[in-house]
C-alpha cells in the first residue's frame, strides 16, 4: 500500500515499532501556525452575526458575496472573505474592521457628549432609526434610580438603528456612548437629564431603562461587547428615563421634578431649543463657553 508523504505517525522497524516522521509534524504545525490568524477572522465574522440574531444561514441576505456552500465550514468560507467582504461587514454593524481581522478586542469605536451635548444629535441624525421602536436606550445596575444615594449609579446610553427584519424579528446595530454617566453625580446627572428632556424635539419621548450587572455593563461602555446579548428580559418597565425629567403636570409618574429648573437651565445654556433640533434631526448648536456645568 502506498504510504502518505504527509503521514505524521506510522509503523516502521524500530525498537519501539512506532516511528515519527519529523518534516511531516514541521509542515503540519508550520502551516497550522501560518492559518490561525485567517481563521480568527472567519470565526469573529460568524460571530458577529451571531451575536446580532441572524443565524449563519441568513448571512447571505445580507452580503451576498457569501453563498450557502462558503457556509459549510470554515475552509469554504476563507476563500470569499475578501477586503470588500470584511469591509461590508465591519460597515454593516457598525464596529471596527480591527476587531474582524482579529487584531483588537474592542468591537465598537465608542462615542462621547459630555459637555458637548450637540455631538449626542448629531449621531442621531446620522443613525437614522428607521422606526425602531426605542432609539435611545439606557443601560443602568440598579433598579431604582436614586439622586440622594452616595451608591455609584453607573449609566449606559446607546443608539439603536434597525437595518433588517427578519421573520417579524427587527435585527439592529448599536452606537455606544462611554461618557462614564453617573447618576449619583449632580453635573452629570443634569446634563443626561438634559439630553433625555431635549430627545421629546426631536420626536424621541421614552427612553427605557435595562439593568444590566455590573461586569456586563462595563465590557458594553467599553465596546467589548454586543449589547444586544444583555437586553433580552432585561427591561424595566414601570420606570423610563423620561420619567426623571418631567414636571408633575406632565407626567403622574413624574421623580425628582425639584430639579427640573436646573434641568432646564441646562438646556437652555447648551441652545438645546435651537429651532434647528427638529424632527429631522439636523445638527444642532452647542455652547460649552460658560462654566455652569462643566
Amino acid at each position: 500500500m502506498h504510504k502518505e508523504q504527509n503521514d505524521i505517525i506510522g509503523i516502521k522497524p524500530s525498537m519501539c515499532g512506532i516511528s515519527i516522521d519529523v518534516r511531516a509534524l514541521a509542515r503540519r504545525l508550520f502551516s497550522k501556525k501560518n492559518t490561525e490568524p485567517a481563521i480568527k477572522v472567519a470565526e469573529r465574522f460568524l460571530q458577529i452575526f451571531k451575536d446580532h440574531g441572524i443565524s449563519q444561514m441568513q448571512i447571505p441576505r445580507f452580503i451576498p458575496e457569501i453563498s450557502i456552500d462558503n457556509l459549510r465550514d470554515i475552509g469554504s468560507l476563507l476563500p470569499v472573505l475578501t477586503d470588500d467582504v470584511v469591509n461590508k461587514c465591519a460597515k454593516l454593524f457598525n464596529i471596527r474592521r480591527t476587531w474582524l481581522e482579529g487584531v483588537e478586542d474592542q468591537i465598537y469605536d465608542c462615542h462621547w457628549c459630555y459637555t458637548d451635548p450637540g455631538r449626542f444629535f448629531e449621531d442621531i441624525a446620522a443613525v437614522k432609526p428607521n422606526g425602531v421602536l426605542f432609539p435611545v436606550i439606557a443601560l443602568s445596575t440598579e433598579k431604582s434610580l436614586d439622586r440622594h444615594s452616595r451608591r455609584k449609579q453607573p449609566i449606559v446610553i446607546c443608539l439603536v438603528e434597525r437595518i433588517a427584519e427578519l421573520d417579524d424579528k427587527e435585527i439592529r446595530r448599536y452606537t455606544i456612548f462611554n461618557d462614564g454617566w453617573d447618576w449619583s453625580y449632580p453635573k452629570a446627572r443634569i446634563q443626561l437629564k438634559a439630553l433625555v428632556r431635549a430627545l421629546s424635539r426631536v420626536g424621541i419621548p421614552v427612553v427605557p431603562i435595562y439593568r444590566i450587572a455590573k461586569k456586563n455593563l462595563k465590557k458594553i461602555e467599553s465596546g467589548h461587547c454586543v449589547p444586544r446579548l444583555y437586553l433580552e428580559d432585561s427591561r424595566l418597565h414601570r420606570v423610563s428615563l423620561e420619567d426623571y425629567v418631567r414636571s408633575s403636570e406632565e407626567s403622574a409618574v413624574a421623580k425628582e421634578t425639584d430639579e427640573l429648573p436646573v434641568v432646564i437651565e441646562c438646556i437652555d445654556h447648551y441652545n438645546l431649543k435651537s429651532p434647528r433640533l427638529s424632527p429631522i434631526l439636523k445638527k444642532c448648536s452647542t455652547q460649552t463657553h460658560n462654566n455652569i456645568l462643566l
